[in-house]
């Protein structure tokens, strides 16, 4: 994926991601495939896979349909870490 600035020991973390943290963007580092996607009135709530991680959820603009790529933009800004044995929240 990409890097994260991160205040936790070397070792297992939990990552945290805001809403808003993740966007499409032409130029992306992460590759996703979309599996479904939902209209939400003004736009539609594509989910995808990435190759190594969780399923992920995210406006775009336009109907993506299963199979088309999508490259993703994470602002670092929006992720959050915690240790293992930390509950987040």
């Amino acid at each position: 994926w990409v890097r994260v600035p991160a205040e936790v020991p070397d070792g297992p973390c939990t990552v945290v991601l805001r809403p808003d943290a993740l966007s499409v963007d032409p130029a992306g580092p992460i590759t996703a495939r979309v599996v479904g996607s939902v209209f939400r009135g003004d736009h539609y709530l594509a989910r995808a896979r990435v190759e190594s991680g969780p399923e992920l959820s995210l406006p775009v603009e336009g109907r993506p349909h299963p199979g088309d790529e999508l490259r993703i933009r994470l602002d670092p800004g929006g992720a959050l870490a915690f240790e293992a044995s930390e509950t987040p929240g």
